[in-house]
């Protein structure tokens, strides 16, 4: 495994789903305490580089942050960024998670992403054992994995692949040849008639745009281990550890017929097996899970209040570009992996509107019913009933939205701003991948951004100490010296007046964009 991951290092990213704030959010709405964000220890095992835990603990300098992968060539990657970046709160180390015992200390958080189901059994056996013996008494663990039922169908092209090259032996051509068999099985080796082969040729479909290294971890090591979910809470219980949620897409309940949804609550007996039923009909590939030690008691119907000590984004925007929020006419509004949900409430129609004006902002529970009632009263839609009740039954729609995925709650605001200041100052992690000549890029949100190749080359220059005349300025020299054109709408370059009025207007929209993608700081 060593030797495979030196060879094609996984590429680390931010993952909203296992971030601090994301956990802490389940645990208090479950009735926990868990450690604030700000203030908080951290261990994410199977590290690779550090993408995901370097943004984290330049988010929060107090916090410290432990990082293990058994790769010293990922592992020696991430101490560069880290030693170039200056981070004093963050530990690497290339080590087996084998070796953590309790010298390692309690974490209020602990992550394991992209490992549970790529390992054997006894490191599996292992890395349970360390969420009971290291995991704080109020602390959160998340663990990822593959699961059935959906996995079946990825099995199958995981097996034909693996079939197809088991006599290579070199990494890199062993993706390749897989990516060439999987062309032949979506253009000529699958039937066109069969309901089983076209599930096949849409995971060839996705398969076609993601990285050789996703390939070769995912569908070519010798270790992929899916699981059903009561299989992974059975072994979870074992060890002391209960379910607390899904971090993230948080349960997929609502997606099922009415009728369906009903059946499912009455012949549960417990979470866990609603959980299962429910992946069974929804043929569910994945799960992020968040367990906690079982001697935590949970309140799984958690009252409206809680919400109100929490931050609010949207997930979801208005279908309408002037949504008609004061009527019972009804309104669509649509997430942004495309799932739509229709309302004719004013009152959830203002709240969605009110979020997505602020994105990618958030906004303090108490601060969004202010406005809400603002704006309801203006169109006199205020009833005595809403004015009384409202704050409970805004408190009731957002924990909905939540677990429907069309909004999302935080436990502080994200340090960035929506709006390019005077001297506009990117985030410090943005710049250092721009001079790495990135082609993605870490938000101040947690999450990947793609850029504008203007964008990239306005990040250097973004250090909050640059006005925006000279980065019209920097701009016109690139342009000068010929490592930049800007055309007009003939195709053709332009000179002169033109060309200073098109790099003021290039200039301008490149900062807003990249505002709306969380990339600067508060100054």
């Amino acid at each position: 495994m060593t030797n495979s991951y030196d060879a094609v290092p996984y590429h680390t990213r931010p993952f909203y789903a296992c971030h601090p704030d994301c956990l802490a959010v389940v645990g208090i709405l479950l009735g926990m305490t868990p450690a604030p964000p700000t203030r908080c220890r951290v261990l994410e095992i199977g590290c690779s580089s550090a993408g995901n835990i370097i943004p984290m603990a330049l988010q929060y300098p107090e916090s410290q942050f432990v990082g293990l992968d058994l790769s010293p060539v990922q592992i020696a990657l991430g101490q560069a960024a880290v030693r170039d970046l200056g981070i004093p709160n963050i530990e690497l180390r290339a080590q087996s998670l084998t070796e953590i015992d309790a010298t390692w200390g309690k974490f209020d958080y602990i992550v394991c992403h992209g490992v549970y189901s790529w390992v054997p059994d006894f490191v599996r056996a292992k890395i349970l054992e360390i969420c009971r013996e290291n995991l704080a008494p109020q602390g959160i663990a998340y663990i990822s994995y593959n699961t059935y039922p959906g996995w079946f169908a990825r099995k199958t092209l995981r097996d034909v692949m693996n079939y197809h090259v088991k006599r290579i032996s070199d990494p890199r051509e062993r993706v390749a040849q897989a990516r060439q068999l999987l062309e032949f099985l979506d253009k000529k080796g699958l039937p066109n008639d069969s309901p089983a082969a076209e599930s096949l040729r849409r995971l060839i479909h996705d398969l076609r745009d993601v990285s050789d290294y996703y390939i070769f971890h995912e569908y070519l090591e010798e270790e992929n281990q899916p699981f059903y979910f009561h299989e992974f809470m059975a072994a979870a219980r074992t060890n002391g550890l209960q379910y607390m949620g899904n971090s993230w897409h948080h349960m997929d309940l609502d997606l099922l017929d009415p009728d369906a949804k009903s059946t499912l609550l009455n012949i549960s007996e417990d979470i866990v097996q609603l959980e299962q039923f429910t992946d069974f009909l929804t043929n569910r590939p994945f799960r992020r899970s968040l367990l906690c030690h079982d001697r935590v008691s949970l309140d799984r119907n958690p009252p409206p209040e809680v919400v109100s000590r929490l931050h609010v984004a949207a997930l979801a925007e208005p279908v309408s570009t002037h949504p008609d929020c004061f009527s019972n006419a009804p309104e669509t509004f649509v997430v942004r992996d495309k799932r739509r949900g229709t309302t004719d409430q004013p009152l959830t129609k203002t709240m969605f509107t009110i979020l997505a004006e602020a994105w990618p902002d958030s906004i303090p529970f108490e601060s969004l019913w202010n406005e809400i009632k603002e704006r309801l009263a203006n169109h006199n839609c205020l009833t005595p009933e809403l004015a009384d009740r409202g704050r409970e039954a805004l408190a009731q729609t957002l924990l909905q939205s939540y677990l429907g995925n069309f909004a999302s709650l935080h436990v502080d605001p994200f340090p960035f701003t929506p709006v390019p200041g005077p001297r506009p100052r990117a985030s410090r992690l943005a710049r250092w991948q721009a001079s790495k000549d990135q082609d993605e890029y870490s938000n101040l949100r947690h999450a990947v951004v793609k850029l504008d190749r203007i964008d990239c080359i306005l990040l250097p220059y973004l250090d909050g100490t640059k006005t925006r005349d000279q980065l019209k300025d920097a701009v016109a020299e690139r342009v000068q010296a010929g490592q930049l054109s800007i055309s007009g709408d003939d195709g053709l370059p332009l000179a002169g007046d033109r060309l200073d009025a098109a790099i003021n207007e290039t200039v301008d929209a490149a900062l807003i964009r990249m505002a709306r993608k969380s990339l600067f700081e508060v100054q």
